[in-house]
């Protein structure tokens, strides 16, 4: 409950004091037993971020974002109603819908039909931009930033990561920027290195510089990654959006 803001909650009050996007989605499963209707609220809030193209953004800055790094001015991206970051997240946020919208329907009122309603059109087109924007094959989907997979530093990106020089990226002779994630020493030793953080930074800068135009970007981001988790999130979406669909009689 303290970290409940309007209309969605935030990871965390000193290091993510704003709306991430599969946060929300956990969130929202967790409180669907709980909190349907707040559930229903986080989610809503969550696509109301959603760009016009059907992307759907790992942060919204709902709040004022002065000095926070990489903050919407980093970034450069958004809506009219928000600014947002300039990548996703694993599509999480679907099969929560579906859980959230089951638990609605548990109740008995009208508010299960009225959910449907509103976020089946959003979540199709979000599954939807991922096929068109984010597929080789429109089988296998692929993600261009350590952060979109959830797993930010994981060792897994290690090798992908050797295979560039985040200057030659960012087109840029130096990376200056300061480390909101670092401003307390006790933390420094728990936070991705320098090296990786560098990277994370160009990638970003790149995506700012083609105005995050998947298709150029494809040519030229040093990071495609199949990964599996978030294409195995992706199928469940898929059939969890199937389902949402029959309730629909689609």
């Amino acid at each position: 409950r303290g970290n409940r803001r309007d209309g969605y909650t935030i990871p965390s009050a000193t290091l993510y004091p704003f709306q991430w996007n599969w946060d929300s989605a956990f969130v929202a499963a967790g409180l669907a037993a709980a909190d349907p209707d707040a559930a229903a609220t986080e989610l809503r809030t969550l696509l109301d971020a959603q760009w016009t193209n059907g992307m759907v953004p790992q942060i919204a800055f709902w709040s004022d974002a002065t000095g926070y790094f990489p903050g919407p001015e980093e970034w450069d991206a958004g809506t009219d109603s928000v600014r947002t970051s300039g990548i996703t997240q694993p599509p999480m946020v679907v099969p929560a819908a579906r859980r959230v919208y089951e638990a609605l329907n548990g109740e008995g009122t009208d508010g299960a039909a009225a959910f449907l309603d509103a976020v089946v059109p959003a979540l199709d087109d979000y599954l939807a931009w991922w096929l068109r924007e984010r597929s080789d094959d429109e089988r296998v989907v692929y993600v261009r930033h350590p952060w979109e997979t959830g797993m930010d530093d994981s060792p897994a990106w290690v090798s992908v990561l050797e295979s560039f020089e985040p200057r030659d990226v960012a087109g840029v002779d130096d990376l200056v920027y300061g480390r909101e994630d670092r401003k307390s020493e006790s933390l420094a030793d728990q936070r991705p290195t320098d090296w990786d953080y560098d990277r994370y930074v160009a990638l970003v800068r790149q995506g700012r510089a083609f105005d995050w135009d998947e298709a150029r970007l494809r040519e030229v981001c040093p990071f495609v990654v199949e990964d599996p988790l978030t294409n195995a999130i992706f199928a469940r979406a898929c059939e969890d959006l199937a389902a949402m669909y029959a309730v629909l009689g689609d």
